[in-house]
């Protein structure tokens, strides 16, 4: 057919080109039924990170393994009063629940858990929080909550 050229000529003229678009090794084969390229050793691409800086560039940021776990109590004396815990800096990860075993309401935000209002989240009976993964740096977040029960301790697990 005029017009057409095989895989391989192609592939051997854009070689040829300077610089060479594509390198072939002696040992390289084409098969174009389902076209396979064998290449030895050849390399056909190659994949990088720019990583200089973890966290900035590409936005790679190293994973290390969560190893302290740090315990609050936090006493919620009187009824239908805010009460807050800093998580502690560099947190992974954390969960609560309610030693004394009454519903209690937790948010994220002050102002919220007294007398309720959005957003806020229940804590039922005997349940545990476990929150997701979380990368909070050195700038700790604060965990806000509250009881109709006077007395209620919140046990939460955090973990750097």
């Amino acid at each position: 057919m005029a017009g057409h050229q095989s895989i391989s000529d192609w592939l051997n003229r854009v070689a040829g080109t300077d610089p060479p678009i594509v390198e072939l090794a002696a040992s390289a084969t084409i098969d174009i039924g389902d076209v396979t390229l064998l290449a030895g050793t050849a390399l056909i691409g190659k994949v990088g990170i720019d990583q200089t800086t973890p966290g900035t560039t590409n936005k790679v940021v190293s994973d290390p393994a969560t190893s302290t776990l740090t315990i609050y109590n936090v006493t919620l004396t009187n009824a239908n009063t805010e009460y807050s815990q800093a998580l502690p800096a560099n947190c992974r990860g954390f969960e609560f629940q309610c030693r004394t075993g009454v519903e209690c309401r937790w948010s994220n935000v002050t102002g919220k858990v007294a007398t309720p209002t959005a957003p806020w989240a229940t804590l039922r009976p005997n349940a545990w929080y476990l929150s997701p993964a979380i990368n909070q740096g050195a700038s700790p977040s604060t965990l806000y909550f509250g009881s109709a029960t006077a007395g209620s301790i919140i046990e939460l697990l955090c973990y750097t």
